[in-house]
């Protein structure tokens, strides 16, 4: 009984817009409560954008999977390649996207 009530951790609210500046970047994520989500990344030479549904995998780390792709949106500028990401959460405001922190915009 123990072990179960310690496994059924209450999963923080993370909804909101999160975003990244740095020298040669700008990258954003939107996280919606129903499990949407945009994540952008804008370079000084394109943009790329994926729109998908997100799941927690654990109590700090969340999964993000772009939706399928038509073969137009592949072809295309800005094509997202990895259709997959993970986030660690590492505050109520902060969350770590590849080797970047996003802070929550309020």
């Amino acid at each position: 009984m123990i072990i179960f009530l310690s496994s059924c951790v209450a999963k923080k609210d993370i909804s909101g817009t999160y975003y990244s500046i740095g020298k040669d970047h700008t990258d954003s994520l939107i996280i919606n409560k129903d499990h949407s989500f945009i994540l952008m990344e804008l370079y000084f030479d394109g943009t790329s954008k994926c729109e998908g549904k997100w799941v927690y995998t654990l109590k700090d780390t969340v999964l993000l999977k772009c939706a399928d792709a038509g073969l137009d949106e592949m072809l295309q500028g800005g094509y997202m390649s990895d259709r997959t990401n993970k986030i660690v959460i590492i505050a109520n405001h902060q969350l770590k996207f590849q080797q970047k922190i996003l802070m929550r915009k309020y």
